[in-house]
């Protein structure tokens, strides 16, 4: 989990979920919550107003978004985790797009993809209402790749999100994807903050 500083344009906030693997974030983060609590007024103020300006972000392999319920429920995973922005790979959604949506207690996301002409690979980021205007730009690259940057403070951030080819693959894919890798980064300027996530699909 990654933590930024986002410029406080709005007071609108909204909360956020992620199971599997990231479920540990979310009990220490309630634990956190708990023990806030817990404190004086003050102190209680304090970590309201961090929470408030700071911006969380995940990246998750969904490993498909076509089956039916499957958009929902990880759109409710990602709020339960309380991440702003998430990165996901495996989207095996076709072509470059964006779209909105929104679940049944009314919270809205933003969900802007690249995939390829068929139904495998893909990435996407999920934005939260809370963050989904803070988007400067959005740079598509192929099916493994993409960026956007988001406006926050004190300089922005450039966020890639990548879903790169296995051990197995051959030798030409694998050199394509870090030239692409390469040639997104250029889209950075030199101040701004560059993180770059997703599933590398590194074997330890």
């Amino acid at each position: 989990m990654i933590m930024l500083r986002r410029n406080s344009a709005s007071d609108e906030t909204l909360p956020r979920d992620l199971i599997g693997p990231q479920r540990m974030p979310v009990d220490t983060h309630m634990t956190d919550c708990v023990k806030s609590a817990n404190m004086s007024n003050s102190n209680s103020t304090r970590y309201y107003n961090k929470r408030k300006n700071d911006i969380k972000i995940a990246t998750w392999n969904v490993q498909g978004l076509n089956e039916p319920g499957k958009l929902e429920n990880v759109v409710n995973e990602i709020k339960h985790l309380e991440a702003d922005i998430c990165g996901i790979s495996e989207t095996w959604l076709c072509g470059s797009s964006e779209f909105n949506t929104e679940l049944p207690n009314g919270e809205k996301f933003r969900i802007i993809y690249s995939g390829g002409e068929i139904r495998r690979k893909g990435v996407a980021f999920v934005l939260n209402q809370r963050v989904s205007n803070l988007v400067k730009s959005v740079h598509i690259k192929s099916e493994r790749m993409m960026a956007i940057k988001i406006n926050t403070s004190p300089v922005d951030t450039f966020l890639i999100q990548v879903y790169a080819p296995t051990r197995d693959s051959d030798d030409e894919e694998k050199n394509k994807f870090y030239e692409d890798l390469r040639d997104i980064i250029k889209y950075k300027s030199f101040q701004e903050v560059l993180v770059v996530m997703g599933d590398f699909n590194a074997k330890v």
